[in-house]
């Protein structure tokens, strides 16, 4: 199992990290997260020390919400078996009063008498610095339940099966009254040493993985290319329509560095949209037009030297005689339900809590046109 934890050790160690505290836009509503501990090395990179998921449906950042930030160790087992290291660490009698499962209004009534509280709130403290200061973490979207509990049970195991992915002599988990955590090296008990990752499966995973990193590049040719055939109307649907097929069919055949050489060699300005945002994940979210922005990143919308900084649906009031505007608008309006299937919306959040479009502008205004008060984008992380 070295060979594929190792694989797994570097796909997840060249992910964006994130740290407490964390923008909840960056983690998808359903996905599996990998944690990794301070001082914990595996593989020459951070070792992973536990993977979860959910079972309920957009749950994965109320997930991490339980975990990182809610004090209640009954809701996360990850926090109860953090309090369970620090106080046998420590030797403290508590670990007896920790243990007890308060969840329910009858347990509550029962022990009332019996717990500590205040000193439970002193622990709740404690391991919530712990985690703060000492986990960081990389997330992936897996829509599907049944998929999300596959992929995590196999990670699991395939780390727990590696004899070179062990932990630090100073790790809080030597410390846990829980053998499995110890022997492990990993803050679980459930999924070890069970069916790890194959070949196919970990080609899998690099898959969804590599797709959320290229699909970007993906999205802006087609974009691109799009472009450039539909400059003038002349187009009829079934000439557009096979066009489309085309493009996409060549964006999802042609290596990244072919797309990106192609893109660039029609405009080169093309080159920093792709130094900007390669090897970036992305989030699908519904977006209230009014908060879609003009970038600055424009050399001039349609010739519109004034447009960066403005809010689409005021760049469409006040420039709605614009002939280049109305033209490229209006043609997407006739081909909107063609032309929406294949090219989303690509948007990054700015310092103003506003949405910077990175691709799409007149295909917002064209939405906006049919109706629109929201529009999902693809949020870059």
């Amino acid at each position: 199992m070295s060979e594929e934890c190792n694989t797994v050790h570097n796909l997840f160690n060249k992910m964006k990290r994130l740290h407490f505290p964390f923008n909840e836009n960056e983690i998808p509503l359903n996905g599996i997260y990998v944690l990794f501990e301070r001082g914990e090395k595996a593989h020459e990179n951070d070792r992973l020390v536990r993977v979860g998921t959910h079972t309920g449906n957009n749950q994965l950042r109320s997930r991490l919400w339980q975990h990182f930030i809610n004090e209640n160790k009954d809701r996360s087992i990850f926090r109860k078996n953090i309090g369970r290291a620090l106080l046998n660490r420590e030797k403290d009698p508590f670990l007896e009063q920790w243990e007890i499962d308060l969840t329910t209004k009858k347990a509550k009534e029962f022990h009332q008498d019996k717990i500590d509280f205040k000193k439970q709130k002193e622990i709740e403290e404690k391991v919530t610095k712990y985690m703060q200061d000492n986990f960081s973490f990389v997330v992936f979207e897996v829509p599907k339940k049944e998929d999300r509990l596959k992929i995590e049970s196999k990670i699991i195991s395939t780390i727990s099966l590696c004899e070179d992915c062990k932990p630090s002599k100073n790790w809080l988990g030597l410390f846990s009254p829980k053998e499995k955590i110890k022997k492990s090296g990993l803050w679980l008990v459930n999924e070890l040493y069970k069916e790890p990752l194959s070949k196919i499966d970990l080609d899998v995973l690099k898959e969804i993985l590599n797709n959320l990193n290229e699909r970007l590049c993906r999205i802006f040719y087609i974009d691109t290319m799009l472009h450039e055939y539909t400059k003038s109307n002349e187009f009829n649907e079934n000439f557009l329509k096979e066009r489309l097929e085309e493009i996409k069919d060549s964006s999802e055949k042609l290596s990244i560095e072919e797309i990106k050489k192609r893109v660039v060699s029609i405009n080169s300005n093309n080159k920093r949209w792709y130094e900007r945002f390669e090897q970036r994940d992305f989030i699908k979210k519904k977006i209230n037009v009014n908060d879609l922005i003009i970038e600055s990143w424009h050399n001039g919308l349609d010739g519109i030297f004034s447009c960066v900084g403005k809010s689409i649906p005021q760049f469409l009031e006040e420039n709605k005689n614009n002939n280049v505007t109305k033209s490229r608008k209006n043609f997407l309006l006739k081909h909107f339900d063609l032309i929406i299937k294949y090219l989303p919306v690509v948007v990054k959040q700015n310092n103003n809590g506003k949405f910077d479009v990175m691709s799409g502008n007149h295909r917002i205004m064209a939405s906006i046109e049919k109706g629109y008060s929201e529009i999902e984008c693809f949020v870059i992380l």
